[in-house]
């Protein structure tokens, strides 16, 4: 029987593997975004998740909607280097959490590999 933490990890585990999969963004594509960019990203997905759970959310002007509500582009989400077109928030609040949580996953290994050998003595 799957635990729910692991049943949380296998489908962040997943969305990971698709965005390597299916976007390209590999670690060679993820390396290049070290200003904090997919961390950055993945508060964006956060936050429209937070505001999912209690229906409040201040946000700079853009465009997306949710069930009928709109969501402006997160002040965080780094729009200076992404198109606007990488935003694809949706309804589901869990997959929402998803996509972050597998953009800070992609944020972790990337900072591992800018590490080296020294990732090795990152305790948990």
């Amino acid at each position: 029987m799957t635990t729910i933490m692991e049943q949380a990890a296998k489908l962040v585990a997943e969305e990971r593997q698709r965005q390597v999969a299916v976007e390209g963004f590999d670690a060679a594509h993820d390396d290049q975004w070290v200003n904090g960019e997919l961390a950055s990203g993945a508060q964006a997905y956060l936050e429209i998740a937070v505001a999912q759970a209690d229906q409040y959310y201040t946000t700079s002007p853009g465009p997306a909607q949710i069930d009928g509500v709109k969501f402006g582009l997160p002040n965080c989400f780094p729009v200076d280097v992404w198109s606007e077109y990488w935003w694809k928030p949706g309804p589901d609040r869990l997959r929402n959490l998803i996509k972050a949580a597998a953009l800070l996953q992609a944020e972790i290994e990337r900072e591992l590999r800018a590490r080296g050998e020294d990732a090795d003595e990152v305790k948990p």
